[in-house]
């Protein structure tokens, strides 16, 4: 019986290691995840620019959390306003920090023209997957979307612009007549 006990301490300590190491340890519940490198984040973004541009919609959706929801983005956006003939231009990079809504990444703010010529502005968001390494949440870096983060939730890096609150107010334009 003390022998059974023993094997079984073991196995849990040993267990406990192994959801420890990284990789492993960002699937815990309540486990905070990895940092996301800056130079990280603007690699997936490269390469999901390629896919894009090249047409390889597969492989671009196979990058983000949801392949199927990326596909359906892909297609709506595709069909009423087609894929950018440009890679964005990154105008900020963010930090969010973890809070109970999420474990936290990196975000690329990035704008740039759609094939129709209309403007968009979206926040490519990079967060720790666990087993499967770092990933944007919406590889589909034209779609416009943006994020909505709890105050004090964003650490803006030095030398990009921080973006105003959404509930901050919006300042007045006066403009002189004379």
């Amino acid at each position: 019986m003390r022998t059974l006990f023993s094997i079984a301490v073991v196995v849990a300590v040993l267990a406990t290691a192994l959801l420890t190491v990284d990789g492993w340890y960002p699937l815990v519940a309540g486990a905070p995840s990895r940092p996301v490198p800056v130079a990280t984040a603007k690699a997936l973004l490269d390469r999901a620019v390629r896919h894009a541009l090249a047409g390889r919609i597969d492989e671009l959706c196979a990058m983000g959390d949801s392949p199927r929801s990326c596909q359906r983005s892909v297609a709506d956006l595709g069909a009423r306003r087609g894929v950018p003939r440009q890679p964005p231009r990154v105008l900020a990079t963010e930090i969010i920090l973890p809070n109970a809504n999420n474990g936290g990444g990196t975000v690329l703010v990035v704008s740039g023209r759609r094939r129709d010529g209309t403007r968009y502005r979206t926040d490519f968001f990079v967060h720790d997957a666990g087993v499967y390494g770092f990933k944007p949440i919406d590889p589909v870096w034209w779609s416009g979307a943006r994020l909505r983060s709890p105050a004090g939730s964003r650490a803006v890096l030095k030398g990009a612009a921080p973006r105003p609150s959404p509930s901050a107010p919006v300042p007045r334009r006066t403009e002189r007549r004379g």
